[in-house]
C-alpha cells in the first residue's frame, strides 16, 4: 500500500486534524493490531516522508477540483469543504459544530 493512501484513509476517519508526528504514532501504533508486513514496514516512516506524502496528497486532491480538498493548518492536516459548497453543508448540519470531515474551508 502507498503511504500516501493509508494517510488519507487515517485523515478521512479523523475526528481532528492530526500532525505529521501524530500520523507517525497512528503508523507505529498499527503494528500493535495486525501482522501485515506493510504496517510493520510503515512503523519508522519519517516526519520529513509524511509530510511529503501529505504535500503530493494535497496537490492531487486540488487537481482534481473535488468538493473537498486536503488542506494544513497550524501543522495539523484536514479534509475540509470548499467553500462553494458552505449552503448545502450548513443545511445538513445547521450552525451547531460539525465533525472535522464536513469544516467548510474558508480559502477559495
Amino acid at each position: 500500500m502507498e503511504l500516501k493512501f493509508i494517510l488519507e484513509s487515517i485523515l478521512f476517519s479523523a475526528q481532528q486534524p492530526l500532525s505529521p508526528k501524530e500520523l507517525r504514532d497512528v503508523l507505529a501504533g498499527a503494528t500493535e493490531h495486525t501482522e501485515d508486513s506493510a504496517a510493520k514496514a510503515l512503523k519508522k516512516t519519517s516526519v520529513d516522508a509524511i509530510s511529503t506524502a501529505l504535500e503530493e496528497l494535497s496537490r492531487e486532491h486540488e487537481q482534481a477540483q473535488r468538493s473537498y480538498r486536503l488542506v494544513c493548518v497550524a501543522g495539523s492536516w484536514q479534509f475540509v469543504s470548499q467553500p462553494e459548497f458552505a449552503p448545502w453543508i450548513k443545511a445538513l448540519v445547521g450552525h451547531r459544530s460539525r465533525p472535522s470531515a464536513l469544516r467548510i474551508s474558508s480559502k477559495a
